[in-house]
């Protein structure tokens, strides 16, 4: 796998891998997240159709960019194996790690394929010696939108979508843009 261009710009970064919705559970997801703004009065808005991703492993965020991190990352993640699976969102809830502008998100069951691919990433970036956040349980969420209101774990009506490849994300801290650095098809 090559990287895109723009890879290495310094600039604050993020780092993670990650899976994209299909175009049909986008759709979902966005008329999900404006039930719940009407429902529960959130005000804070709907993260894009673009922007849109369930986090598989997050590296982490650095001020500029490492030299050849990204590249290394890439090789690191050529060597996971992993089937095309079925991912189901079916619960939301806000994540309270801060007191306002929370990230309230689609949960998928922490356990399944999804949990495999994330096991897979991250023994093999720990194997190269490559960070990644390692300090907390995996859940598997896709955020909906920032608000300061929590929102308490509740069932929504399921999205789901076959996930069918990988990607090796760069967010542009607080220039609401996230650039694919890397992507790797999953087994039909």
């Amino acid at each position: 796998m090559g990287l895109s261009a723009g890879a290495g710009v310094d600039a604050m970064d993020r780092l993670f891998f990650a899976a994209q919705p299909d175009a049909d559970a986008s759709a979902r997801i966005a008329a999900l997240t404006q039930s719940l703004q009407r429902e529960l009065a959130l005000k804070g808005k709907a993260i894009p159709a673009e922007r849109r991703h369930l986090t598989l492993l997050f590296v982490g965020t650095f001020p500029a960019l490492p030299d050849g991190l990204s590249q290394r990352l890439v090789e690191a993640a050529n060597d996971v194996r992993c089937d095309a699976f079925e991912l189901c969102l079916d619960r939301v809830t806000s994540f309270d790690r801060r007191p306002a502008n929370r990230p309230i998100v689609l949960l998928a069951p922490a356990e399944g394929p999804v949990a495999r691919l994330h096991d897979a990433l991250a023994t093999r970036l720990q194997a190269a010696g490559l960070p990644f956040e390692a300090h907390r349980p995996y859940r598997p969420h896709l955020t909906l939108l920032y608000d300061d209101q929590r929102v308490a774990a509740r069932a929504v009506e399921p999205v789901a979508w076959t996930v069918r490849e990988f990607l090796l994300m760069r967010s542009l801290v607080g220039r609401s843009a996230h650039v694919p650095l890397a992507r790797w098809p999953l087994a039909a």
